[in-house]
């Protein structure tokens, strides 16, 4: 590893409005730093009818994160912060009648097990939630999308729950991971029950953490764009062993049971209304230049690659920037109507300031993780074509079916084994590690 990434500024955590500093006082380190992103991820899924503006589009605060590091890392706090959604999650369920899905049900089936089973249809059958399952297909994503008024989460400490399905032809919905960040209509049409329908402003948040390793099947291409959409927070230096006996966890608990309640008191007061978060004049202009001066800067360095980060890094900044000050105005939502909310300039500030050393955890990925695992989508459709284990006889066919050189292949080989995506079994024959 050439650079670790540092821990976030104590600047930011003195200025966080009370709401979230409070949830994040009670941890220190790599933990508080996992605290406070994963509580922004969750928290981009509390706000209902809660928009900007952007390029022309309405935003809504719904965040993508990724927090990798080793395995025994601590990584694991991060599910602490779900309790802020689970009142929420249960509000949205009360008179649903949750229907059960089981494991089997995930799987598509075939027309004649269709008729066969007699299943109910999923349009019928699932109901709206607000904490979605990463383990999931897409037919069954697309419906509770369709069921969903103000957005969902996925929320998996271990990345593989979404790497495993992203996998199978029948579950890879990246693709619909790639629109929703966006609100980007998402639709579906299957013949077996005849069934279309289209969700024309779908919302999701995802909170993930895991290994660098596990990054690798959901993101399998920088070129596909899901890579630009994540927030990332990487570290990999050894932890020490924490003391297990400290009440922290149940001091900890209890706050973010706390919060969970206020924040379901203030979903159910956005159901009813709509508010426009704003920045002012001021805001705007440094907004601009940080964004112009921090893409010339990547253009100029080895990271050219990350132009696209750069570019929906804007967009993020501003559903941060949300976050935080519906947060520092939380006791307000109850209390007044209100029709927008004006971003506060310490708000500003510790934005841009977590973005930026986001942005350093993110170029981290990007050079010692990202380009030694992610492929490019010529690499991709030569492997898509290999099965697990092939040998070069195998590659080279697949070449000359692709009108690729024989020489071409076999350097493909060599750099696939440096960068650990294949491994050479014994002489001519290999396995695939992605």
């Amino acid at each position: 590893m050439e650079n670790n990434s540092s821990i976030l500024s104590q600047g930011i955590y003195e200025e966080l409005p009370r709401f979230i500093k409070e949830l994040t006082d009670e941890y220190e380190g790599r933990e508080r730093d996992m605290i406070l992103l994963s509580t922004l991820g969750v928290l981009s899924d509390c706000f209902p009818n809660y928009y900007s503006e952007y390029d022309g589009r309405k935003v809504y605060p719904h965040l993508y994160l990724a927090i990798l590091a080793n395995a025994a890392s601590g990584k694991g706090v991060i599910n602490i912060s779900r309790k802020l959604l689970e009142p929420i999650h249960k509000y949205v369920q009360k008179d649903n009648n949750l229907f059960e899905v089981s494991d089997e049900d995930l799987i598509p089936e075939s027309k004649e097990e269709s008729k066969k089973n007699k299943k109910p249809s999923e349009s019928n059958s699932v109901k709206e939630i607000k904490i979605l399952p990463g383990n999931i297909s897409s037919a069954e994503m697309h419906s509770y999308f369709n069921k969903s008024k103000h957005g969902m989460l996925i929320m998996e400490s271990e990345a593989d729950t979404v790497g495993a399905m992203l996998k199978n032809d029948w579950a890879n919905y990246s693709d619909v991971l790639r629109k929703v960040f966006h609100n980007e209509p998402i639709s579906i049409s299957r013949s077996t029950d005849g069934r279309f329908f289209e969700i024309n402003n779908p919302m999701l948040s995802i909170v993930l953490s895991g290994t660098p390793n596990q990054l690798s099947p959901i993101i399998s291409s920088v070129e596909n764009g899901l890579f630009s959409r994540f927030i990332y927070y990487y570290f990999d230096e050894p932890q020490k062993f924490k003391n297990v006996f400290q009440k922290t966890s149940l001091i900890a608990n209890t706050y973010f049971e706390k919060k969970g309640s206020i924040l379901l008191d203030v979903y159910k007061m956005l159901e009813k209304v709509n508010i426009e978060f704003k920045l002012t004049c001021n805001q705007q202009e440094k907004f601009l230049e940080f964004f112009t001066e921090t893409t010339e800067l990547i253009q100029e360095s080895d990271c050219n690659g990350l132009d696209a980060n750069v570019k929906r890094l804007g967009n993020i900044l501003l559903k941060i920037l949300q976050i935080f000050s519906i947060c520092r105005r939380i006791d307000d939502i109850n209390r007044n109507n209100l029709e927008e909310i004006i971003c506060d300039d310490i708000d500003f500030k510790i934005g841009i300031l977590l973005v930026k050393e986001l942005f350093e955890h993110t170029k981290n990925v990007f050079i010692n993780n990202t380009k030694a695992l992610i492929l490019s989508d010529f690499d991709k459709s030569i492997l898509d074509n290999l099965v697990n284990e092939f040998s070069r006889q195998d590659a080279v066919n697949i070449g000359k079916e692709m009108n690729i050189t024989i020489r071409t292949i076999d350097d493909k080989l060599s750099q696939w084994c440096n960068k650990k995506i294949i491994i050479r079994v014994f002489q001519g024959k290999y396995k695939k590690v992605i």
